[in-house]
């Protein structure tokens, strides 16, 4: 066999397709997108409801928890939303994750099921009482 054979054989060889790379690609997160507005209205929400309470939000600890608890339940209403408007196509498995892991992180928080009831302690009983006395003595000749 010839140097020159070889050669040939090479030139003529099938080369191999090159093949599309996979690769996730990162999404910019900024204060444009609508996960982001969601999850800073949601970190809003849980610290004042967390604030209503008593709750101390203002420690780095519970900054970090209320961020990352207000992230995880902005992705997975995001990925509800795109199963959805993908009529059910995509990974199911991957949403029922996201929310899981959301509510568990919400959990966490240890926000209260029900409203806090506020305190009555007369005061506003006693303006309003006032302010109707007042509006009738106006009226009286």
């Amino acid at each position: 066999m010839s140097i020159g054979l070889v050669v040939d054989a090479a030139d003529t060889a099938v080369r191999p397709v090159k093949r599309k790379q996979r690769r996730i690609r990162r999404a910019r997160l900024d204060k444009r997108t609508t996960l982001v507005r969601r999850a800073l209205e949601l970190r809003q929400l849980f610290a004042s409801e967390l604030m209503k309470v008593g709750a101390d939000v203002e420690t780095p600890l519970a900054k970090l928890r209320l961020d990352e608890a207000a992230f995880a339940l902005s992705v997975a209403q995001h990925a509800r939303e795109k199963h959805i408007r993908t009529n059910g196509q995509g990974d199911l498995d991957d949403l029922v994750r996201a929310q899981r892991y959301a509510d568990s992180l919400i959990k966490r928080l240890g926000l209260p099921d029900k409203p806090v009831a506020r305190k009555v302690d007369g005061q506003d009983e006693v303006a309003a009482y006032l302010a109707s006395r007042a509006s009738m003595k106006a009226m009286a000749p």
